[in-house]
């Protein structure tokens, strides 16, 4: 039976299938777009984040720094006075959970300054070290020590006295810091058998003078001790994102082997992630920043169901007007035909019937000419403003997009005033047409039309003015 139909009636059925698969490649590419622009918001608050914390970790450096000055004047800092300067510091940043001052002593000043220890209250204070069964005890004499002097708060007092460079790790990171004369910081573990958490230690060497030296040599001639930061990092990362982090956002800080988990759980399937480096005193850290549906609310569904709808109604409508054209093009041959009969039967009226055949075919190609014409500007305005709301929607304002759909809306409504019109024709061969005559604003249309044909003069540079008066 198709193959006794027009042409149209074939492209009626094809546009009607593009329509579904454009429909469906027109879904795909938004949804991978607005994916994508999902994940890029992800990056783009997961680097925020990581300055946020790397500026909050340096601004706790600055604040212990400090105190190295204070262990550096001439001076001598009593326990009481060490007290008061940090105490304040520990109420503020609960994170910290001890601070302590590790000096350089030489083998001929450890009577002295284990007197000293006694004297303040220390009645057992002596330089220790442990056993392999993890028990304190003295420490045998050597050229110099690296005993916990002062420590604030002081909840663990058997570890005053305890000598750190009698522990490998602490041994390691006390000559690298003092070396490199850098602040570092320690892997998180758990540093002592009777903590309860995961620490991260940070170490602050000074020296004698009031620069570092600059040569290693120097530096292990002049150095004259360190202090020590005890850090529950958990919640130093904590207290510094909380405030920043979005709904539907996970932090994840893992140690630079990756292996030790500093903060935060990994959420299984989370459907996008992004990872960041951090440095912090000599160490590399891992942020792993996840996402579920709850951040940003997902990628916008709104943008891909109403652009595939465009596209799939805008296909119907193509589809619809080559259906009318062909119904309309199979009636005018059936009407060839039937003059072609009469005058058949009919030859004293020949010429007049031919002359109405011509008629009727001049008025067929017109039709089709004028149609397919009239299509194609409307088309062009909806084709090239739905185009640009789709790749540059988002940078528009709402006042301007709502001006584009206006447009897009117009042309539309032209699309439909067309189907009208060929309507209307049967009506005209009828003589059942009927007229609504009312006054309209001449400025208005032209402006109107003016609006749809922007983007085919702008295709062939041509600048289209208006220079009419308003009646």
């Amino acid at each position: 039976m198709l193959s006794k139909n027009p042409p149209y009636s074939t492209l009626t059925w094809v546009f009607g299938f593009l329509a579904i698969v454009l429909m469906l490649v027109t879904s795909n590419n938004v949804w991978k777009y607005q994916e994508n622009k999902w994940e890029k918001n992800l990056e783009q608050e997961g680097r925020k984040n990581t300055l946020i914390i790397k500026e909050k970790l340096e601004a706790y450096e600055r604040e212990l720094m400090v105190i190295t000055s204070l262990l550096k004047s001439p001076q001598k800092v009593t326990r009481s006075e060490f007290k008061a300067y940090v105490t304040p510091l520990l109420n503020t940043h609960k994170f910290i959970n001890s601070i302590k001052w590790v000096p350089r002593v030489r083998n001929n000043q450890r009577l002295l300054i284990e007197t000293i220890g006694k004297k303040d209250g220390f009645n057992k204070f002596q330089f220790n070290t442990r056993d392999d069964n993890s028990n304190f005890k003295p420490i045998d004499p050597k050229d110099e020590y690296f005993p916990i002097y002062y420590a604030e708060p002081n909840h663990k007092k058997e570890l005053l006295g305890y000598d750190i460079s009698t522990h490998s790790d602490l041994s390691t990171y006390l000559n690298t810091s003092r070396d490199s004369g850098k602040n570092i910081a320690t892997k998180t573990d758990y540093w002592f058998l009777n903590n309860s958490e995961k620490e991260t230690l940070l170490f602050f060497p000074y020296y004698a003078g009031n620069h570092i030296p600059k040569t290693i040599n120097e530096r292990r001639r002049l150095f004259k001790g360190t202090l020590i930061a005890f850090y529950n990092t958990k919640e130093a990362i904590s207290m510094a994102i909380n405030p920043y982090l979005v709904p539907g956002i996970f932090l994840t800080v893992l140690d630079e082997d990756e292996k030790n988990r500093i903060y935060g759980n990994l959420e299984e399937g989370a459907p996008i992630e992004y990872r960041s480096l951090l440095n912090n005193l000599g160490r590399r850290w891992t942020f792993v920043w996840q996402a579920n549906l709850k951040f940003q609310n997902g990628p916008n569904l709104t943008n891909t169901r109403g652009s595939s709808a465009a596209v799939f109604l805008f296909m119907i409508f193509v589809a619809l007007i080559f259906h009318l054209l062909a119904s309309r093009t199979k009636r005018v041959e059936e009407e060839v035909k039937l003059r072609t009969k009469e005058l058949n039967t009919l030859k004293n009226t020949l010429e007049e019937k031919n002359l109405s055949l011509h008629k009727l075919i001049k008025m067929k190609n017109e039709l089709l000419g004028i149609a397919s014409h009239d299509l194609r500007n409307p088309l062009t305005s909806i084709q090239g403003y739905s185009a640009f709301l789709l790749t540059k929607g988002d940078d528009l304002s709402i006042k301007k997009r709502n001006n584009f759909l206006k447009i897009i809306n117009t042309a539309s409504d032209n699309i439909l005033k067309l189907l009208n019109d060929l309507l209307s024709f049967s009506a005209i061969e009828s003589g059942q047409l009927s007229l609504d005559l009312k006054s309209g604003n001449l400025r208005g249309l032209i402006e109107e039309y003016i609006e749809i044909y922007t983007p085919l003069a702008f295709e062939k540079k041509i600048t289209l003015k208006l220079n009419c008066q308003n009646e």
